[in-house]
């Protein structure tokens, strides 16, 4: 299954961006602040309508799908999560289940390990850490059993064990055909872990493709400004700033 944006525009945000994402990978969108990857997010979860261009859903035209339809096949992550309510982890991750109507016990249930919660399943959320709520937040979006999981900046208020953990769970659903969609600042962690990376600057798709070419030196000197080395160890490349 494909996720498509076709020449999409939003003024000031995008401008022509053109992609054909396929699930099984995890994609990386990177690029400086303001480049609008958390704005092409967005479109690609139905949540904002660009000026002009559409997005396709497989076959299906993503906006023509009622909104329980797009929340039972896209699972969005937005950045800094809150928790309307002060309720258990294990119901801020039931309600991952609210599309399809249920609260089956084995999604959620699968999600808190995943998520190395089970622990914290009966904690108040504003008894968690930064790190913790992330990890719930994003445990609500896995047991909703998504075909796509969006998710923006999800390893930023991570440490570094988890954010290897979570790496290697989104892995673990794209290898189980789920589509992987997510934000990184970390260059490193998108060239070693990413199957494909998008590069944005100013609105504009400027690279689109495996991680060494779309990260290659050049890329990151126009976009970024910074003179930088790949020390190349496949699978663990190290990023040096010159």
């Amino acid at each position: 299954m494909t996720l498509s944006a076709h020449a999409i525009s939003l003024e000031g945000r995008l401008s022509g961006v053109s992609t054909a994402l396929r699930s099984g990978q995890i994609t990386a969108i990177c690029g400086p602040n303001g480049a609008g990857k958390s704005t092409l997010l967005s479109i690609l979860a139905g949540l904002l309508v660009p000026d002009s261009g559409n997005v396709q859903l497989g076959g299906d035209t993503l906006l023509n799908l009622a909104a329980k339809a797009r929340a039972q096949r896209i699972g969005y992550l937005p950045q800094n999560g809150e928790a309307a309510w002060d309720v258990a982890v294990r119901n801020v991750v039931a309600l991952g289940r609210m599309p399809h109507g249920d609260i089956a016990d084995g999604p959620i249930d699968a999600a808190l390990e995943a998520l190395d919660l089970t622990a914290l399943a009966n904690r108040p959320m504003s008894q968690l850490s930064g790190g913790e709520k992330a990890r719930a937040f994003l445990a609500r979006v896995l047991a909703g059993e998504p075909d796509w999981i969006l998710a923006d900046e999800p390893l930023a208020a991570l440490d570094i064990a988890h954010q290897l953990a979570l790496i290697g769970h989104m892995k673990r659903e794209a290898q189980s055909g789920t589509g992987v969609v997510i934000v990184l600042h970390d260059l490193s962690l998108a060239m070693n872990h990413a199957d494909r990376v998008l590069v944005l600057d100013q609105g504009r798709l400027i690279a689109d493709g495996m991680p060494a070419e779309a990260l290659a030196e050049r890329h990151i000197a126009d976009v970024w400004g910074v003179d930088i080395q790949w020390l190349d160890d496949d699978g663990a490349k190290a990023l040096v700033v010159r």
